[in-house]
């Protein structure tokens, strides 16, 4: 069975002068009496008569629990106030020793009621929490230190919490109402949320019961629950009791959740349909609610729209019939969101799609005849097939040669490259693609070129290295301090070339430090350096990437797939750059790989960002 336990911020109690009782000289405070109030607690009893604010609620509580059940725990916030005697004719003591009037407090005099009208009531009934903050901090404090003491009596047992908003100060409301919410999200049961109206003149008052406007927060915790993660629990918990909702917002309501479910899953097809199919519920409903009389759950789903257009209506009026630009919105929409998972399953998928069905190539008749074929027996799609290599194993015998080949070629010009003297001319950007990697251009013993079957991934990358390798060489040679070159990356790799030859006792080694302004020592070092580097030493700085090309590549050069107006072969490469490293990752994390990722959440969230961006505007160029 629940404990029931009750969370109250007591209030002082309300005193009035009473003209029939003759005030005594010496204690004139004894004319001063209570000032009651008179409640029906709808047990079908006569009303009962209270003597402080927070009194009803509790006698409310009180005679509606289930039998056998009973109050079990008062958690009350008190201040100094409360904690100050009340000086009335019901609370007077008696006379001190000194001769001064001794009286009960507000706070005592709270506990004697309970006494009277509980019958489970004892000393342990009651955990206080003192509320003497003068702002937010300690009013946080104190908040905290209150859901803690209730928490811990609820650890081992189910718990039943009643909220009495009634006393307290102008703010008390939102404190309570506040600290039931932590504890609901700590699994604490809210039961009910009770408010008692002012009585005056001898008014009977009801005490209501506001779980209504409670569970509205509820409400609009869901509305952004949906917003934010795409997820409909709240708001369907919150719908589930309410048995008269509408069928125009119940189609809404079931739309969301099944959109919130496919988004989840990221089915493809299902989550266009369920794209298009919550969007004609969002116009039905508007439609409804502007031209019927409609009950007040719709007037209140109504007042969410505005928000949910905002952060929807990018993908629910997205034009499907152009298929290549509404992946495009989805996969942007995803990525602001943060469902990362998504993008990489969208942009995996559908960009070979993207690229055919938007036009950025085409493929010729022979090679639709030729896959029509070979799809008998694999189930991918022509589209899928352009971004994948299915060398067989002969040709992939011969690629892995010529990659090892190409691989010590480049290796070598750039060596080659670091040991030119300092007095040699300047060469440009283009001149250095020329040099390293002239190797690409070979032409094979079957008439291809080696950049058909093979290329750089971090070419452009090397590429800006090497440049800055340049601007440091000519510089020092003109006697510009190195310190005025972009140099990060060269320091890095020598550093860490450094440390290992003094890990090896290598006492010749210059130390980084040394050489920077010094001419003949940087020709020197550089020269000897890069001169005595071993391959794969050179390979490590520079993190040299060789791949096969995919399909898409080799049939550009073949002439099966022929490039769009406008979009140039390196464009092509891009892409297909991009799309095998984010399809890399999407393995890792979707085939729950034992690998480390090789980006930060944040890079990976850029390279989506890049990868898509990238895709549009080409989408943009084609159409243009």
């Amino acid at each position: 069975m629940a404990k029931n336990v009750l969370l109250t911020f007591l209030s002082t109690i309300g005193l009035e002068k009473n003209e029939d009782i003759k005030a005594n000289d010496e204690f004139k405070e004894r004319n001063i009496t209570l000032r009651k109030a008179k409640y029906d607690l709808e047990d079908g009893r006569e009303p009962v008569e209270t003597h402080m604010t927070n009194e009803s609620a509790l006698r409310y509580l009180s005679v509606h629990l289930p039998e056998n059940e009973r109050i079990d725990k008062v958690f009350v916030f008190t201040t100094s106030e409360v904690l100050s005697p009340i000086k009335c004719r019901e609370t007077f003591l008696g006379v001190k020793a000194d001769g001064t009037a001794e009286y009960c407090t507000h706070f005592e005099y709270f506990k004697k009621r309970l006494s009277m009208f509980l019958p489970e009531y004892n000393d342990c009934l009651i955990v206080s929490q003192d509320f003497s903050g003068n702002d937010w901090d300690h009013y946080m404090r104190d908040i905290v230190a209150m859901a803690k003491k209730i928490q811990e009596y609820s650890e081992g047992q189910e718990v039943c919490l009643s909220v009495d908003l009634t006393g307290g100060f102008r703010n008390a409301n939102m404190i309570v109402l506040s600290i039931a919410k932590l504890l609901q999200y700590s699994g604490i049961a809210i039961n009910k949320i009770l408010y008692s109206n002012y009585s005056i003149k001898g008014e009977v008052k009801k005490v209501e019961i506001s779980n209504g406007i409670y569970e509205l927060f509820d409400l609009v915790s869901g509305a952004e629950e949906f917003i934010r993660f795409g997820s409909v629990d709240s708001i369907s918990a919150y719908f589930k009791e309410k048995h008269d909702v509408g069928k125009e917002l119940n189609a809404l309501l079931e739309a969301m959740k099944h959109f919130a479910q496919q988004i989840r899953l990221c089915h493809y097809g299902t989550l266009k349909n369920a794209i298009k199919c919550l969007g004609d519920k969002v116009d039905i409903f508007e439609k409804y609610i502007k031209n019927n009389d409609v009950d007040v759950y719709a007037k209140l789903f109504s007042s969410l729209l505005a928000r949910i257009h905002k952060e929807y209506d990018e993908i629910l009026h997205v034009d499907f019939s152009d298929e290549a630009m509404a992946d495009i919105v989805l996969m942007k929409w995803c990525l602001n969101k943060d469902y990362l998972q998504q993008v990489l399953t969208l942009y995996t998928e559908r960009v070979p799609e993207i690229i055919l069905k938007g036009g950025i190539v085409q493929i010729s008749d022979s090679y639709k005849s030729e896959k029509s074929g070979d799809r008998k027996k694999l189930p991918t799609t022509v589209a899928y097939e352009l971004f994948v290599d299915n060398s067989g194993e002969e040709d992939r015998k011969k690629l892995n040669s010529s990659m090892s080949e190409c691989r010590k070629q480049i290796i070598q010009k750039i060596k080659l490259h670091c040991n030119r003297k300092l007095g040699a001319d300047k060469l440009s950007r283009e001149e250095i693609s020329n040099e390293v990697f002239e190797s690409l251009n070979q032409k094979n013993d079957d008439g291809t070129y080696l950049n058909e079957l093979i290329y750089i991934e971090n070419e452009n990358e090397i590429l800006e290295h090497l440049v800055e390798y340049e601007n440091i060489r000519y510089s020092v040679a003109h006697d510009v301090k190195m310190s005025d070159c972009n140099m990060t990356f060269w320091k890095d790799a020598y550093m860490d070339a450094e440390r290992k030859a003094i890990e090896k006792g290598d006492k010749a080694w210059i130390k980084w430090d040394e050489i920077c302004d010094d001419k003949a020592k940087y020709n020197k070092l550089m020269r000897v350096y890069f001169g005595n580097a071993k391959g794969d030493e050179i390979e490590k700085i520079f993190g040299l990437r060789i791949v096969v090309t995919s399909n898409i590549i080799r049939k550009i050069f073949s002439g099966q797939v022929e490039c769009a107006q406008g979009i140039s072969m390196e464009c092509i490469k891009c892409i297909d750059q991009e799309y095998r490293r984010i399809r890399n990752e999407r393995v890792i994390s979707n085939h729950a790989k034992d690998e480390d990722s090789v980006w930060t959440y944040k890079e990976l969230k850029e390279a989506l960002d890049e990868g898509i961006k990238y895709l549009e505007n080409t989408l943009k160029l084609v159409k243009d």
